[in-house]
């Protein structure tokens, strides 16, 4: 069997050959929950981002997350100079489908990251943005490497 190398600083055990080379990776979440779907609406748009603090060498894959109201969910990026807005991920939503999707990519510090989500609540009541499946939720979390901070997580 391998030896067990823990990473300095890492509570995280991982099983790698002694000597091999270990390269972090780290997350990093953009979301919004701050919003409200009200009742009776057949598309409902919610935006949030931030401005990316440091280079993300190494964008490998993203997790988008919402709940049983959600159609789609589109990131973007623009460089902070007012750039146009490029779409680095969309994808239509199903409820029940949670997957990571690959990307291969890179992020700029200071680069603008949004996220788009979009509703449909054909229910009678409105749908809060919660932290549980009662409710909704607007948030992706890409993976990248090297990471320059444990974790991090922008917009709400």
């Amino acid at each position: 069997a391998a030896p067990l190398a823990v990473p300095a600083g890492s509570a995280t055990a991982t099983f790698l050959p002694e000597g091999t080379a270990y390269t972090p990776a780290a997350p990093l979440t953009v979301a919004s929950f701050q919003f409200e779907i009200p009742a009776d609406t057949a598309s409902y748009d919610v935006t949030s981002g931030c401005t990316v603090p440091f280079d993300m060498q190494h964008v490998f894959s993203i997790f988008p997350h919402m709940h049983n109201y959600g159609r789609s969910v589109t990131i973007s990026t623009a460089a902070t100079d007012g750039g146009p807005w490029a779409q680095l991920f969309e994808h239509g939503w199903t409820p029940g489908i949670q997957q990571i999707y690959p990307l291969a990519t890179s992020i700029d510090a200071g680069t603008q990251l949004q996220i788009d989500c979009n509703y449909a609540n054909s229910t009678d009541v409105p749908v809060p943005a919660t932290q549980t499946a009662e409710g909704e939720m607007c948030l992706a979390v890409l993976y990248y490497w090297p990471a320059q901070s444990p974790a991090y997580a922008c917009g709400f």
